[in-house]
């Protein structure tokens, strides 16, 4: 008989850890930003980040640390058990899921209410949970684009060199130049070689053509040979992850087109 999850305590989410790295990054924004404008990229970030800590919560019942990183933004770290495909995948689209929510929320009370500090909300919700659905890694686009088309990180590289030439700053530089760097480890490090729950290696797969060829490239099986863990995202899986990942780059074109153009 299925159980629901307990609801997670905020003590477990949110330590002393986490209103450390969140004074530190709020100084960080606010020094090159303002005081104000670093607490609302704050706010933004602390959404994003719940969204994938409530979809862990949700699918696994475990309960994520949240924690945030000056001048950058923030991570979600869990020490549990393994997650399948489908799990790694739903938890990386639960945090630009729940901040994209929050960014049309913030627009639809400008709307209502005129105040302005909402209107920063949305268009800051809008660019960050853009910007983290590119399909590089380690980008939440890229960690769900691994699970479906290791390819489409090529158009995550142009996404990223064409921001470079649209916003040329020392910080975009910097930013994309780490983004880029950190794709290429990702790149390198190729599919992974062992099952991630037990550690079993995978086997190489064998050309027939040439059975002694001493680099044999190591493709993961669909399950582990010896905990049967699934290794890579089954068809309706990727299905699945497909409609999440492009359902909430639909919500944000929507958002986009009604702040820049629509309610002009």
């Amino acid at each position: 008989m299925a159980t629901t999850p307990t609801a997670p305590s905020w003590r477990q989410a949110l330590d002393q850890q986490s209103l450390t790295t969140a004074i530190l990054t709020w100084a960080a924004f606010a020094w090159l930003t303002s005081p104000k404008s670093g607490l609302l990229l704050l706010l933004v970030i602390f959404v994003h980040e719940l969204g994938h800590m409530l979809m862990l919560w949700k699918m696994t019942g475990l309960v994520a640390k949240i924690r945030f990183i000056p001048f950058f933004g923030g991570v979600t770290v869990h020490r549990g058990g393994a997650l399948t495909p489908f799990q790694r995948g739903w938890f990386a689209i639960g945090g630009p899921g729940l901040g994209t929510l929050f960014a049309i929320a913030c627009a639809l009370l400008f709307q209502l209410t005129g105040w302005r500090e909402a209107w920063y909300l949305a268009v800051i919700g809008l660019f960050l949970n853009a910007l983290n659905l590119i399909p590089l890694p380690p980008l939440d686009g890229g960690q769900i684009t691994e699970l479906l088309n290791r390819k489409l990180w090529a158009l995550g590289a142009l996404l990223a060199l064409a921001a470079l030439y649209f916003f040329h700053s020392t910080w975009t530089l910097v930013i994309i130049g780490l983004l880029l760097w950190q794709a290429w480890q990702y790149y390198q490090r190729g599919e992974p070689k062992a099952c991630e729950r037990c550690h079993t290696p995978h086997q190489p797969a064998v050309s027939t053509a040439q059975p002694d060829a001493p680099h044999a490239r190591v493709t993961p099986p669909e399950y582990c040979s010896h905990c049967g863990f699934p290794q890579v995202a089954s068809t309706s899986a990727k299905r699945s992850l497909w409609s999440g990942y492009l359902g909430v780059i639909g919500l944000l074109l929507c958002l986009a087109y009604w702040l820049f153009i629509g309610r002009h």
